[in-house]
């Protein structure tokens, strides 16, 4: 069975996998700005180089956890890593709780019993991915960050205050 290359992540004390034809980079960061009216997940927005990208906490996207209050987001930053990916030429940054690994593996079947529900009705879980000892949730890039919160996301970008 021949692999794929995955990018291992934490987030909220689960083990993620995010496919690396996704993934540009992974940065440390500021505190996000804050923005008005953001989509659900949305933390506030970064500075990359002259882009504004959105901001978001994995955590969120893959229901482990409730968005961040602004006073938990400045630890949460300072800690973790922001993975920047490229959905469908869409810049998001991933707030995650830090890199584990980067592996090239298959990525194998899940028993229905071990993805929870939310994930099987939103088809975020592809299967599990295997690193030494350990297994990760391979997530589908397509259900994580769909054609909706995209939309939503490049609109809250834009109407970010300039710099």
């Amino acid at each position: 069975m021949s692999g794929v290359a995955q990018l291992i992540v934490e987030a909220k004390g689960h083990c993620l996998a995010l496919p690396v034809d996704v993934v540009r980079e992974v940065v440390r960061s500021g505190l996000p700005e804050p923005l008005p009216r953001a989509p659900f997940g949305c933390v506030g927005v970064v500075d990359v180089r002259g882009t504004v990208v959105p901001v978001v906490s994995l955590a969120t996207l893959a229901g482990l956890a409730p968005p961040p209050k602004r006073d938990e987001l400045f630890e949460a930053v300072l800690r973790g890593h922001l993975v920047l990916c490229e959905f469908q030429g869409v810049p998001v940054a991933l707030l995650t709780t830090r890199v584990l690994d980067m592996v090239d593996a298959p990525i194998a079947p899940l028993a229905t019993a071990d993805v929870p529900l939310w994930a099987r009705a939103a088809a975020l879980v592809l299967g599990s991915v295997r690193f030494g000892e350990r297994t990760a949730w391979a997530l589908n890039p397509a259900a994580l960050v769909g054609q909706g919160r995209r939309t939503l996301l490049q609109r809250a970008s834009a109407a970010a205050p300039a710099r």
